[in-house]
């Protein structure tokens, strides 16, 4: 293979020799997997190996003689990762953006064939020279990475569905929370559950539509929980043919004892029917992912796709989609037991036994959730992180108007994207944390440190955010107020504090804080220009979950758990300190918290 050093052109002693070594250069040259394009100083291609021309999809003729710029420019080359050489016109030498053509460049591109339309390749561009050091023309090396791509592209978009997965995950209400729309319909919160996660998946995969069936009683009998894709009328339709009708009815003995054993089946409804006729609204192929818990089978989830796009149902479905299958799956049983809970509660009145499997079971879907999608939302904000950094970069070097303004549009929805990212990373940051409090494995480490250096980093950090905000603070005439505390865990209590001064105060008024010390401890407090908190609202803010009915985000984003309140009395609490807030509706509010000075 060709590597990205240069080459030379070695002169040999003997003629026999040298046509030897022709022989064997050509022999390799023809039999690499990897394209290669040979050019003279020109820039005009002297030699194309099969690969290359089965790669672009072309005969020998369509290639030889061209300059290698007009091929590119035929087969509409996207702008390269690396910067290839331009041949000069006015000498017979090679320039490499104003610099020598010296080394070796590589890097990505997108190529547009004939064979086999877009592929994305890793180009390798390299002068050669001869034996005196003389330059004489140039190579490219040409490797199809093309199934890479994909699949990454793939492992994105799951990455991503997992994501919506969350936000969804997180709106789910429960009996109290339902809407209008919703009690007129007689939905349960069960239904609300499904219906969402079917919609989540429809929107991410590729299928003709998805269902989710919830499972119950010793045959397994089928209950529709929600559908994607399908309209109203099929979706009754579903709903008619299925309800309380054993899985038996539809699915053979040996592939329910693969659900029940937690495997993914994959069904061709031509080559294996349905136990009993079923409607299969045009779509031949079926992915059905198990819902098992505590080693029973509660549920299934089905993606269903069409024969017309796929020619068998081992095609139909890609690793991605089945391993995205078995997660949801996962934590839709998780959702589904957490749901059936809740009304469990509801129906007895909130016993205590109840009471206790709601919170084990929920604590446990939280803990499983967040280290689940924790991985995949790292790779999603650094992918558009480097996807921004790469557009910057473009848009640095672009004097075009025109491809400015587009790619400032492009620009729009990745700054989006990546404000997203890190709502989802603070939501998933205090699901963790709400749940190492519940099983009393928050960490907290204290030692010495000066608490007037904490808030005031964390005011600077409140203000880097929020640059368009006025935020006032108040220190004591001490510099040093020395606290035995977790440094991290306090600055996370004052930022939760500023968040929220910040998000329901309007955009004009000012935030206040201060830093003040009492008799043995120091008190730090936080004062917005918000609408006020009732003495109910006042007495359930700090308990987890909660979030205050009616009060409207004047700032920033409405995106919440209401775990943030409840996870700082928490860390306060764990500090000997307290919390407090003091306010009236229609007033402003001042949340604060007390902390005991260390001992000198």
């Amino acid at each position: 293979m060709l590597g990205t050093k240069n080459v030379k052109v070695i002169d040999l002693i003997s003629s026999h020799e040298q046509a030897e070594l022709n022989t064997l250069f050509n022999a390799a040259f023809v039999s690499l997997n990897e394209g290669v394009l040979i050019y003279t100083l020109q820039g005009v291609i002297v030699h194309a190996n099969v690969a290359a021309l089965q790669l672009f999809g072309v005969q020998a003729e369509m290639v030889l003689g061209k300059t290698y710029q007009q091929f590119i420019d035929e087969l509409k080359m996207h702008e390269p990762e690396c910067q290839l050489p331009v041949v000069g016109q006015d000498k017979p030498t090679c320039a490499f953006k104003n610099e020598p053509f010296l080394a070796a460049q590589q890097g990505d591109t997108a190529i547009q064939t004939y064979a086999k339309g877009e592929i994305h390749v890793y180009l390798t561009s390299a002068p050669l020279y001869d034996q005196q050091g003389n330059l004489i023309g140039g190579y490219m090396l040409l490797h199809d990475i093309s199934e890479k791509h994909q699949k990454e592209c793939r492992t994105l978009q799951a990455f991503t569905s997992l994501l919506m997965l969350i936000e969804r995950l997180a709106s789910i209400p429960g009996q109290e929370q339902k809407t209008c729309t919703e009690v007129a319909e007689g939905l349960s919160p069960i239904h609300i559950a499904g219906q969402a996660l079917a919609d989540v998946i429809a929107q991410v995969v590729n299928c003709r539509y998805v269902d989710v069936f919830a499972l119950s009683g010793p045959d397994e009998r089928q209950h529709l929980l929600g559908t994607g894709n399908l309209t109203f009328e099929q979706t009754q339709r579903l709903r008619s043919e299925t309800e309380q009708v054993p899985l038996a009815d539809y699915v053979n003995a040996e592939n329910i004892a693969r659900l029940r054993a937690n495997e993914v089946v994959l069904l061709d409804l031509e080559k294996q029917p349905y136990v009993k006729p079923h409607s299969s609204f045009g779509a031949r192929y079926r992915l059905v992912a198990p819902m098992v818990l505590h080693d029973r089978l509660i549920g299934l989830f089905i993606i269903a796709k069409m024969e017309e796009e796929f020619s068998c149902v081992e095609c139909a479905y890609t690793e991605e989609e089945i391993a995205l299958a078995k997660a949801v799956a996962k934590l839709t049983a998780l959702v589904i037991e957490q749901v059936r809970l809740l009304e469990s509660w509801a129906t007895e009145n909130a016993k205590k036994q109840a009471l206790q499997e709601l919170n084990k079971h929920y604590d446990e879907f939280i803990s499983i959730a967040s280290h689940e999608l924790r991985t995949p939302l790292t790779t999603i904000k650094g992918n558009v992180e480097l996807a921004l950094r790469r557009l910057k970069k473009f848009m640095q070097q672009e004097d075009s108007r025109e491809l400015q303004t587009s790619l400032e549009r492009i620009q729009i929805p990745l700054d989006y994207a990546l404000q997203r990212s890190q709502v989802q990373e603070r939501m998933i940051s205090e699901l963790l944390d709400a749940s190492r409090i519940q099983a009393r494995k928050l960490i907290i480490v204290k030692k010495p440190c000066n608490l007037v250096e904490i808030v005031r980093n964390a005011v600077a950090d409140s203000r880097q955010a929020a640059p368009d905000r006025s935020i006032q603070l108040t220190l004591p005439d001490e510099d040093t107020l020395l606290v035995e505390a977790d440094a991290d865990r306090i600055g996370q209590v004052l930022l939760n504090y500023l968040t929220n001064a910040l998000k329901y105060s309007e955009a004009h008024q000012p935030v206040f804080v201060t830093l003040a010390k009492e008799e043995t401890c120091a008190r730090v407090s936080v004062r917005d220009h918000g609408p006020g908190l009732t003495p109910e609202a006042q007495a359930q803010v700090w308990k987890r979950f909660y979030r205050v009915p009616g009060v409207e985000v004047q700032y920033g984003s409405g995106t919440g758990l209401g775990l943030g309140l409840f996870i700082c009395r928490e860390i306060i609490e764990s500090h000997e300190g307290q919390v407090g807030v003091y306010s009236q509706p229609g007033e402003c509010s001042t949340f604060w918290f007390t902390l005991p000075l260390a001992m000198l």
